[in-house]
């Protein structure tokens, strides 16, 4: 399992994927676990929705990310409030992996 402190920002509120950038000290360990699918399933103390594991570039390197498939009424990502502090965990249960997302 991957678990890391986040602060809900800016981006993360703007646009409808809810980007979340996973720190990259975490990188190699989601990567060794088999936690860089493709499809993930993100858990939050307002909902449940699907979402996706996204690897991209940029000029300090590689990254992931977290993004969901946002955007619709109901979206339970929007109930967070910049500078809230969360906890982030990325596990397997089972097939699929699971993305947590509670207050910290």
């Amino acid at each position: 399992m991957v678990r890391f402190p986040w602060q809900i920002c800016p981006s993360y509120l703007k646009y409808d994927r809810h980007p979340l950038t996973i720190p990259r000290h975490c990188n190699k360990q989601l990567v060794q676990e088999g936690l860089d699918d493709d499809s993930v399933s993100i858990v939050t103390p307002h909902g449940t929705m699907s979402g996706h594991i996204y690897h991209g570039h940029c000029s300090w390197g590689p990254f992931y990310e977290v993004k969901t498939f946002g955007g619709y009424d109901g979206d339970p990502m929007t109930h967070f409030k910049r500078g809230e502090r969360v906890v982030v965990e990325i596990a397997r249960v089972g097939e699929k992996v699971r993305v947590t997302i509670r207050y910290a």
